[in-house]
């Protein structure tokens, strides 16, 4: 087990008050703080970032991201997301689940109730998911959804032009000459697998293609 705030206040003669205090950078006699943080030093003391983040501001530094899986496109966003986060200060924690598992619902309240993250990040979250979303928001709970457009109407949402991108993509091999496009689908389930498939139809419909079968 390592070194206890207890055991600081002990050592330097303090109360654990005292302790926090300086380790939350709040005022406190100047040779109180210097005996603390000598004492720290020696003892080899490392704060827990957690329970500093808790102690001093109710925030954890921690982002929540929640995700059913992580494929390559998934874990390049991620990627891109901690990047900025840490350009923050911030650290993320990740969690992928089947789609609308009891498990994921579970986790998610566990990290939200009591918060041991600032904020959630839903990342292509299921349809299932909109009644513990609606939860969320009514605690107030800081959130923001990705690549799902059922739920922008709901939450502050990043949402892909998926539409005009199939249609343009499909316009593309339309102006090489292709006449036989095929279409391969997402999770039905999902609106960007619907949008992109919405933007296939219009572009073969206003190229005068018959839709195949």
């Amino acid at each position: 087990m390592g070194v206890t705030i207890q055991q600081i206040a002990v050592k330097a003669g303090v109360s654990k008050a005292t302790v926090s205090r300086v380790l939350n950078g709040l005022a406190v006699k100047y040779e109180t703080e210097q005996k603390v943080k000598a004492i720290m030093e020696k003892m080899e003391y490392r704060p827990h970032r957690f329970a500093r983040g808790l102690a001093a501001s109710h925030k954890t530094g921690f982002l929540g991201v929640v995700t059913p899986s992580l494929n390559p496109y998934v874990a390049a966003v991620i990627t891109g997301m901690e990047e900025e986060a840490q350009r923050h200060g911030k650290l993320l924690t990740l969690a992928t689940f089947p789609t609308g598992s009891n498990e994921e619902r579970e986790v998610i309240q566990t990290m939200t109730n009591p918060p041991v993250v600032d904020g959630l990040l839903f990342f292509l979250p299921s349809p299932q998911m909109e009644g513990l979303i609606k939860r969320l928001l009514q605690h107030k709970f800081p959130m923001v959804v990705a690549s799902e457009r059922r739920f922008e109407n709901l939450v502050s949402a990043v949402i892909i032009d998926n539409l005009n991108g199939a249609k343009q993509a499909t316009e593309y091999l339309i102006s090489k000459g292709h006449r036989r496009i095929g279409y391969i689908n997402g999770r039905v389930e999902m609106s960007d697998s619907m949008d992109r498939m919405e933007g296939y139809r219009i572009a073969l419909r206003e190229a005068g293609i018959v839709l195949p079968d």
